[in-house]
């Protein structure tokens, strides 16, 4: 009977082996699907970082240059204003001395020549 039993515990064995195995290669496979998901996420997910950070670079270099261009602008504004501002100072001046009629300083048609071509920069 030891014989018998040795036999049906060799195939007991066997059959276990044999199932382990089917069931090692099935969940091997599934790691294989898992891993290769995980690496086509991972692909898709850094090449959308990536053309997150060059449109936010694009962005950011778009802002830079309208802002450069808008301090110009401003401190062009500003030349031109205060230069502006010391003719009109000047023609204020002049008018109170009397040696232009006060209605002259104050037409803008009338403004001088100098004053004329600050704006027309």
């Amino acid at each position: 009977m030891e014989e018998g039993q040795a036999t049906e515990t060799r195939q007991a064995v066997d059959a276990l082996a044999l199932n382990l195995e089917q069931h090692a290669t099935l969940l091997s496979q599934e790691f294989d699907s898992l891993l290769t998901r995980m690496s086509a996420t991972l692909t898709d997910a850094s090449q959308a970082s990536l053309d997150s950070l060059n449109i936010y670079a694009e962005a950011t270099q778009a802002v830079e240059e309208a802002s450069t261009s808008a301090v110009q602008e401003g401190q062009e504004l500003i030349r031109r204003c205060t230069a502006m501002a010391r003719e009109l100072r000047g023609t204020d001046i002049l008018a109170d001395r009397e040696l232009i009629p006060r209605s002259d300083a104050c037409d803008p048609g009338r403004l001088s020549m100098r004053a004329s071509a600050i704006w027309a920069l």
